[in-house]
Parts: C-alpha cells; sequence; structure tokens
C-alpha cells in the first residue's frame, strides 16, 4: 500500500498476511502508519481490515473516500490498482491519495511444476473453466491465450 499526500508526504507500508487484521492509518496515537498531526488541518483516522483475504478501507475519524471526487464512500472493497482519494468530512479538503497495490514478488515462487505439452498441438491457458490450465485470479478473470505447435516442412 502506498501513501502519498500533496504535501510531499509519502509512506508505504506492508500490510500484515493474517486474516482479521487491523492497520489504522492517520494523526492518532492509536494508528500503525501514523503521519505527524502538524502537517494536516485537522486530525483523523481510517483503517484497512482484512477479511477472508480481502482487504476492506473503512471511515473512522473525520474522514470519508472518494474514487471519482464527488461521491462520498465510507467503506471500500480493495483490489489491485486502485486509487483512493480521502478527504476531510468537515470540509471536504483532500487529505492524500492512497493507492493500493499487491507486490507480486514479495511471496515466494515456487517454479518446479513441469507441464510436459510437447506432444500436444493446441493448449489453452487462462482463467474460464474449459481452459486446459485454469488459472483462478482476480486480474485474469476471463482471459485466455492458446499456444498452438508449429510445424514446418522441409
Amino acid at each position: 500500500m502506498r501513501l502519498k499526500a500533496e504535501k510531499n508526504t509519502y509512506s508505504e507500508y506492508a500490510l500484515p498476511d493474517g486474516d482479521n487484521s487491523i492497520v489504522r492509518i492517520g494523526t492518532t496515537k492509536n494508528c500503525q502508519v501514523r503521519f505527524n498531526k502538524d502537517r494536516f488541518f485537522d486530525e483523523f483516522e481510517f483503517y484497512l481490515s482484512k477479511k477472508d483475504s480481502r482487504w476492506q478501507l473503512n471511515c473512522d475519524k473525520g474522514v470519508y473516500f472518494t474514487t471519482d471526487g464527488v461521491m462520498k464512500i465510507y467503506y471500500k472493497d480493495m483490489s489491485h490498482g486502485d486509487m483512493v482519494g480521502v478527504k476531510y468530512q468537515n470540509f471536504d479538503g483532500e487529505v492524500f491519495k492512497l493507492n493500493f497495490s499487491i507486490d507480486f514478488d514479495a511471496d515466494e515462487k515456487n517454479y518446479e511444476r513441469v507441464i510436459d505439452i510437447s506432444n500436444i498441438s493446441k493448449i489453452n491457458i487462462g482463467g474460464l473453466d474449459s481452459c486446459d490450465i485454469v488459472l483462478k485470479d482476480e486480474l485474469i478473470v476471463n482471459d485466455t491465450a492458446t499456444k498452438k505447435q508449429l510445424y514446418f516442412m522441409a
């Protein structure tokens, strides 16, 4: 997760792995990601909570969220690439923008799986159940790729 404020404030915070985790963000003493209150107009606090492997952004003290600059939202299920404006509740001034991103390289990868496709002329890989190799991932959804073996005659 990356936080960037208009006042040249920048912070990255690695979110915990376990379910039922809560990370408080703001200027109050009980925040894990704590900013100097002198750099902001008013105290604020909000939090990210994790349930069932999904993160949700929730309002708490003095702020609301917006994704379009107009509609006020008080909670949001977060996905990779989401950018949310955090605004003061009392006067609509922007506190900062929150960029939510997943570091896909942070997890240890095991690349030892081998699938022999040398005798297969065509293979479909993707998010559809009809694919030969199905990848269940929210970023793939219904995307597919097809590998066709080319034969050359001499």
